[in-house]
């Protein structure tokens, strides 16, 4: 497997960490 760019599991997990983010914000705000 090269690692090279985004593989389809690094883009899985950015949007995991965003969508995690994004709730956590909501939930302070």
């Amino acid at each position: 497997m090269p690692n090279r760019g985004f593989t389809l599991i690094e883009l899985l997990v950015a949007l995991l960490v965003m969508a995690t983010v994004s709730g956590v914000l909501v939930l302070t705000v």
